[in-house]
């Protein structure tokens, strides 16, 4: 009687074992599920954790245009405008066959686009994971912050957070740790308490629209501002309502945040906003 062949699937668990012993003694990886029913889709995704764990650990590194494989490309002046669209989806895509997605939150014109790919992120050096499966996005504003457009929807949102959306998280973010209020200056704990009784009050205030939007900032005095004048809907009242209102930013951290808060010209159907 001849011996049978080694069970596939108990050799493959026996591997899942050790990979998994080798992600703890290497990784410091703690296990707490039981082991996968089917032992060769665990040790398929184990694998790819291992791969990933190791090229993280020795930190290896390649530049995206090496990554890519060093393609012909033209610089963005030797480029004539009916070429930039054509070269700029070509290099798009042989970036994404290396699964790296370059996107952005506001709208440029397409050689600009292509400037950062070709300037910024061609000498970019980005982890060197063949094996992993990872994606890796590249937003532009995170090379180039847009400040203006972080002002505008910051702002907006905090004003739309008082009025009905409130976020302890987001108040935090956008709200200095000292803040000017009616002349007079309140910590953040203290503006928090007096926007929240604020809020709780003018929660039939819905926010429809926001016009006459003014922002200037400075970052040699890192003091900016934001005005606006924003329409609204009194479900109370049922009518329309307004306000202008006023902001005074800093700059810190990397981002403007509101250190004055002015209310001037409340028409609300409600008390004006007192500390």
């Amino acid at each position: 009687m001849e011996n049978k062949p080694p069970d596939y699937q108990d050799e493959l668990r026996a591997e899942n074992a050790l990979i998994r012993l080798k992600l703890e003694q290497e990784f410091g990886m703690q296990h707490t599920s039981e082991p996968m029913s089917d032992p060769k889709a665990e040790n398929q995704w184990l694998r790819h954790i291992y791969n990933i764990e190791s090229a993280i650990k020795t930190k290896r590194t390649i530049s995206v245009y090496n990554l890519i494989g060093r393609p012909d490309f033209k610089h963005p002046i030797d480029l004539e405008p009916q070429e930039v669209e054509e070269e700029l989806n070509r290099v798009l895509q042989l970036l994404k066959d290396q699964k790296i997605i370059v996107d952005t939150i506001c709208e440029y014109e397409p050689i600009e686009v292509y400037r950062f790919i070709v300037d910024d992120l061609f000498p970019y050096e980005t982890n060197d994971m063949p094996y992993s499966g990872t994606v890796t996005w590249f937003i532009y504003e995170e090379f180039y912050p847009n400040y203006e457009y972080d002002i505008e929807n910051d702002c907006g949102d905090f004003v739309n957070h008082i009025f009905g959306n409130w976020s302890d998280y987001f108040f935090n973010i956008i709200v200095a740790d000292e803040v000017l209020y009616n002349n007079k200056k309140f910590s953040k704990t203290e503006i928090e308490g007096i926007l929240k009784v604020y809020a709780e009050a003018h929660l039939h205030i819905e926010i429809e629209e926001f016009t006459n939007v003014q922002i200037s900032f400075d970052f040699e005095t890192e003091q900016g501002s934001y005005s606006a004048q924003f329409w609204g809907y009194d479900s109370i009242n049922k009518t329309e309502c307004k306000a202008s209102i006023h902001f005074g930013l800093e700059f810190d951290d990397n981002m403007w945040v509101i250190n004055s808060i002015e209310f001037p010209d409340f028409d609300l159907g409600g008390d004006a906003l007192d500390p």
